[in-house]
């Protein structure tokens, strides 16, 4: 085994059974890692915590750290030893949650440092990232040996798949999911077992049941990132018991969790990623549009930009949004085409820098403007530019006004019925328009435009002529969520980061 780092949780996890849980310690060789995480709670560690773990290690610890924290409030606080002379232990934030990952390099290991009893009700979840197989997470009599007895473990197997066992009147029972899950993307796991019920499911969704009541008794240790897996006992075993993967946000449960609380952790996840990139560069304002109110919108940016719309039955409120599913916490709205306009209520004059954002679904063939600058409320402004429409063709255009008429226009279209994400940004980078992450047009004259002073507007104002030769109506009909505004230009690299935190 390549022993690297020795974690040491130096409280008992007892809540669960009495010295049914102990501390953690940790042994491991290279780290590294990468979190993508949906909004049925606003962070993905609230979702977590609303449920109790008794062990939830975020491995967000800064690097050369000796203390590792414990984030499930029960002050089980973690101690960090180097267990192999020239080895290095790095902790490497994660893009999305705040949170980091451990890499596991098919030796290093997680385990507990006080034997206990073994549950015979729990659940385990972790996020997990692989090209390999080996064991994830289980239970076994030795701490950091390969155990001699052991079960309650998933592990990935020689099909990339994922089964969750345990050693049940003196056999193997499992579970299997049908699909491999060994791509080298991230996956939440969870695996229960509970009122004779074994469950397995994979990103939020269940994906394996059977029946389970009573794993074997066994005192021993929590293991994370590999232990002893004889083929002679457990089904499709890959060639080695220890997993070469990226592991994140362990979690101990004393409890069966329900399909519906495994689902609000996944949910968790998406939307809070993307909320935590949007948040993290500084936003001017930044509008959701989960009030299911088609007359005010909170300003999430944290700067008070409430924006208003004053024709409400314009608007369709609590429409299925543009971040992952399941997204209930944060729809978006449809805009009808005809009246529905949003706008925010602090008059402003535009930086001569900035960038605009916004997720938007169409099949218009009339074309409308998703997003721009006026000075005006309600209604056409008479001055007005740092657009985005769509064409009549599907084509997006991106126009500024500086004593002339620039635009910027994409070669492809977009009204195919699809979520995309628009982003256009002026500054010294010149103009540029991006779609779906990718920079699609650019003009790299730094214009300075216009200064006006007004409001931003999402889904409709005036259009010059100059823009509206393909153009056959301003008023937008589609779908809008997730806008934000900065007074900077977002460089190309945060760009595709806010686009990357949905995938």
């Amino acid at each position: 085994m390549k022993a690297a780092l020795l974690v040491v949780l130096l409280a008992a996890l007892a809540a669960m059974v009495p010295g049914a849980f102990a501390a953690f310690s940790a042994q491991t060789g290279n780290t590294g890692n990468s979190f993508t995480a949906a909004a049925t709670f606003p962070t993905y560690s609230q979702a977590v915590l609303a449920d109790a773990p008794l062990f939830y290690h975020r491995l967000a610890d800064s690097t050369g750290t000796t203390s590792l924290a414990d984030s499930s409030g029960n002050a089980r606080a973690a101690t960090a030893s180097v267990a192999t002379a020239n080895t290095t232990y790095t902790m490497i934030a994660g893009p999305s949650v705040g949170g980091s990952g451990i890499y596991l390099d098919g030796g290093g290991i997680v385990s507990t440092d006080t034997p206990i009893a073994g549950p015979n009700v729990f659940s385990l979840e972790l996020w997990f990232r692989t090209s390999g197989g080996g064991k994830l997470i289980g239970f076994g009599n030795q701490p950091a040996a390969p155990s001699t007895s052991y079960d309650r473990h998933v592990y990935v197997d020689s099909g990339g798949q994922l089964t969750f066992g345990i050693y049940e009147g003196g056999a193997a029972n499992t579970i299997r999911t049908a699909s491999a899950y060994n791509n080298g993307s991230w996956h939440q796991v969870v695996a229960t077992i509970g009122g004779g019920t074994m469950n397995l499911y994979v990103d939020g969704a269940l994906q394996a049941t059977g029946a389970g009541a009573t794993p074997a008794a066994l005192t021993g240790y929590w293991r994370v990132g590999g232990d002893a897996l004889y083929n002679s006992t457990w089904p499709n075993v890959p060639a080695g018991g220890f997993i070469t993967a990226t592991v994140d946000e362990v979690a101990i449960y004393p409890v069966a969790l329900s399909a519906a609380q495994v689902s609000a952790h996944y949910s968790a996840a998406s939307a809070a990623a993307y909320t935590a990139a949007v948040q993290g560069d500084a936003p001017y304002s930044y509008w959701k549009f989960g009030e299911g109110n088609p007359t005010n919108f909170t300003d999430s940016s944290g700067n008070g930009h409430t924006a208003e719309n004053h024709l409400g039955p314009a608007l369709t409120p609590n429409q299925a949004g543009a971040l992952p599913a399941p997204d209930a916490a944060n729809p978006s709205m449809r805009f009808d085409g005809r009246r529905a306009q949003v706008y925010n209520a602090y008059q402003m004059t535009t930086p001569a820098a900035f960038t605009e954002e916004v997720w938007f679904k169409t099949t218009t063939k009339i074309g409308g403007k998703l997003m721009g600058f006026g000075n005006a409320t309600i209604g056409a402004s008479s001055n007005y530019d740092r657009h985005v429409y769509i064409r009549n063709d599907g084509k997006l255009g991106f126009g500024i006004y500086n004593g002339g008429y620039q635009t910027v226009t994409s070669a492809a279209a977009y009204n195919d019925g699809a979520w995309h994400y628009v982003a256009a940004s002026m500054g010294a980078g010149g103009q540029r328009l991006y779609v779906d992450g990718v920079l699609v047009g650019q003009n790299t004259a730094a214009y300075a435009p216009s200064a006006i002073t007004g409001y931003w507007h999402l889904g409709y104002d005036a259009l010059a002529t100059a823009w509206t030769s393909q153009v056959t109506s301003p008023w937008y009909t589609g779908w809008l969520d997730e806008w934000a505004v900065y007074d900077t230009q977002l460089t190309t690299s945060q760009i595709a980061v806010h686009y990357a935190a949905t995938k």
